[in-house]
């Protein structure tokens, strides 16, 4: 695989101070997005590279409203990812959405994307769970859309495992969001 073609996604499982299990992040590497995709990701709460209190375990523990735009024709569905790639044990998973439909939307704040299921995050739950880093850390978080060329086939509730293989098959385009939280 050229280096040019490939990138190295750092997904899933690590430790955040917050009971996770002790695992070791795997490491995928998938090919890259198709040159002049134009996949984008916005939320406004976050513009300003800092993520507001409201939407993490010290405030109302609820996902910050989401906007995408510009998915590749042909994209079979969008996968979303928020993860710590500070996090004490490794890679954090945050929150896990996939089959979400291939079209531009958004969500409003506390909701899952309209017809995405939830899979399971490095807390070993489905659904959302905020930035929690440990008390006098700063940490980044890292939303990352995908969107996916062929269906993932995942159910709700799927392992990080099982998200992780999905996400390693060739993404028609892709896109992250980032800000930083501290305690």
């Amino acid at each position: 695989m050229r280096p040019a073609a490939a990138a190295v996604l750092l997904l899933l499982v690590g430790c955040s101070g917050q009971g996770a299990p002790d695992r070791a992040a795997p490491t995928t590497t998938a090919p890259g997005p198709v040159e002049g995709a134009s996949l984008a990701l916005a939320s406004p709460p976050l513009r300003e590279g800092a993520w507001p209190v409201e939407h993490t375990c010290d405030g109302e523990n609820t996902a910050p409203p989401l906007e995408w735009s510009g998915v590749p024709e042909g994209t079979a569905e969008l996968v979303l990812l928020l993860q710590d790639p500070d996090a004490p044990g490794g890679t954090f998973t945050h929150w896990v959405v996939f089959g979400i439909p291939p079209e531009d939307g958004s969500t409003a704040a506390g909701q899952t994307p309209a017809g995405g299921l939830e899979g399971t995050n490095s807390l070993g739950e489905t659904g959302y769970g905020g930035p929690c880093p440990p008390e006098g850390q700063e940490h980044r978080y890292i939303f990352s859309l995908f969107a996916m060329a062929e269906p993932t086939g995942l159910q709700q509730a799927a392992s990080l495992d099982q998200v992780d293989q999905a996400v390693s098959v060739r993404p028609l385009a892709g896109v992250q969001l980032a800000a930083s939280y501290g305690r």
